[in-house]
C-alpha cells in the first residue's frame, strides 16, 4: 500500500509509505475532502520524499482549493529538507484564506498544533 488514511478524534491522518505522485496526492485530497469534509488533517512524509515540479504544485494546490468545506487546519510533518522545502512551497501555492497550514519536522509538534483552536491570524510554525 502507498499511503494509509486514518481517522483520530480531532483530524484525519494520512501516511505515506512511498514517495508520492501527483496522481497518489489528487486521489487522497479527492477521498480525503469528499470522506471527511472539513475535518482536519495530518500528512506524514517521514522517510519519503515529496519532491514535484513547480507546475506539478500548483495543480495539486488549485485541485486542494476545488473541493467545498475545506479544514480549517493541516499539518505537514516531513524530516526530509527536500520535502520539508517542497512542502513550504507547496503552501505558499495553496494559500486557502480558510485553512491555516504549517510544516513541521517533529510529528509531536504538528499534533499539538494541530488539535489547538484556529487563530485569526496565521502565524508560521516552521
Amino acid at each position: 500500500m502507498e499511503y494509509t488514511i486514518s481517522v483520530r478524534r480531532d483530524f484525519v491522518r494520512i501516511d505515506f509509505h512511498t514517495s508520492p505522485t501527483v496522481d497518489m496526492v489528487l486521489e487522497i485530497q479527492q477521498t480525503v475532502s469528499i470522506g471527511y469534509p472539513g475535518r482536519r488533517r495530518l500528512y506524514c512524509l517521514n522517510g519519503e520524499r515529496f519532491m514535484f515540479t513547480v507546475a506539478e504544485l500548483q495543480q495539486i494546490a488549485e485541485n486542494a482549493k476545488s473541493y467545498p468545506h475545506p479544514p480549517d487546519r493541516v499539518a505537514v510533518v516531513a524530516d526530509h529538507l527536500v520535502s520539508y522545502q517542497t512542502a513550504r512551497l507547496h503552501r505558499h501555492y495553496r494559500n486557502h484564506a480558510d485553512t491555516e497550514e504549517a510544516i513541521f519536522r517533529d510529528e509531536e509538534a504538528a499534533m499539538a498544533w494541530l488539535v489547538q483552536p484556529s487563530s485569526p491570524l496565521y502565524s508560521d510554525a516552521s
